[in-house]
């Protein structure tokens, strides 16, 4: 008998030190209130609180985020926009199941087990409001989510940190539902993408630059596509024009808009005549100025590389004001 509650024992402690618990908290939205056809922010905690890792096998844990009044933005390939810590343990897709925006974390890699301290962290979510509720509403009719485990193959030593939620409500409307956008630097252009899903009195849109992702000049601007500026479809924008043309407008000197504007013309020339020569040339003239603008000036990293660049959208009502922007998006080299 004492062989067998020994035996019994052994193995509880060994399913208590080795049993997973995958677990998730601190749920959040902001803005809150937020505005409709506003975005902001779904952010929740996903962490392994257990000492053994939470091992990828035959069946993945997954994490499932159910929305209400709210729905992720969504880039390329229909992907939900998804940073954080603990959202690098899995892959993320999108649907809507049964009417209901859904997120979907598949664990893509084993998560480490704690070694005193929980492994994860923040996994957050860029949203969209899309209808209106009140503060005084019922938590179910409000803006917010839902965020559910599905243990894996590994089991869970504890459920009761399975579920986590946040409930928002709105104050307003914008008049443009803004969804993704983006921005390249592509073939010596800036390129800028957006897209919106639905526009009320609307004139155009303005894009805006900056260097430093908090003062921002506007660059150009462009007409909306929406019959009268109404729409209740989704509408995709894109803009592209030289770099050279508009460079200036960011706030960048005459001595950085001379060095880009010398690598743009050092490479064509190089390339057109394919002569050793050439491109020799190009680069000593490239390097001499190029390093007593590194004396005066250090925003251009490398000669080779396009300086640090952000961009937005502002959208002009019918009656001339902004009052709606875009997220704030870093221009990607391409």
């Amino acid at each position: 008998m004492k062989k067998i509650c020994g035996f019994v024992l052994a193995l509880l402690v060994n399913n208590f030190l080795f049993a997973q618990d995958p677990a998730v908290n601190g749920a959040v939205i902001t803005p809150s209130p937020g505005v409709v056809n506003g975005q902001g922010k779904f952010s929740f905690n996903f962490q392994n609180l257990s000492g053994a890792p939470i091992v990828k096998g035959g069946l993945a844990t997954t994490v499932t985020i159910s929305f209400n009044k709210l729905a992720p933005v969504l880039g390329g390939g229909n992907a939900p926009q998804i940073t954080g810590a603990g959202a690098d343990f899995f892959d993320w897709t999108y649907a809507l199941i049964s009417g209901v925006p859904t997120i979907t974390g598949t664990q893509k890699a084993d998560i480490p087990g704690a070694g005193g301290t929980p492994v994860g962290g923040t996994v957050s979510i860029d949203i969209r409001f899309t209808a209106a509720s009140a503060q005084s509403d019922p938590q179910e009719s409000k803006n917010g989510g839902n965020v559910n485990i599905q243990t894996g193959s590994g089991g869970n030593i504890r459920t009761d940190n399975d579920n986590t939620s946040a409930y928002a409500y709105t104050d307003g409307a914008l008049p443009v539902a803004f969804g993704f956008t983006s921005a390249s630097f592509t073939g010596g252009k800036l390129k800028v993408d957006w897209e919106t899903f639905s526009e009320k009195d609307n004139k155009s849109f303005i894009i805006e630059g900056s260097k430093d992702g908090e003062t921002f000049v506007q660059i150009d601007q462009v007409n909306t596509q929406a019959p009268d500026g109404n729409s209740s479809e989704q509408i995709k924008y894109t803009y592209s024009k030289s770099w050279q043309e508009i460079a200036a407008k960011f706030g960048f000197s005459p001595l950085q808009l001379a060095i880009m504007a010398l690598l743009v013309i050092s490479v064509v020339v190089s390339a057109k005549r394919a002569k050793k020569g050439a491109m020799l040339g190009s680069l000593v003239l490239l390097i001499t100025i190029g390093i007593g603008c590194r004396k005066e000036d250090r925003d251009l990293d490398k000669m080779d590389q396009y300086p640090t660049t952000f961009v937005r959208i502002g959208q002009v009502n019918k009656d001339g004001t902004t009052v709606n922007y875009s997220k704030v998006v870093k221009v990607v080299a391409e």
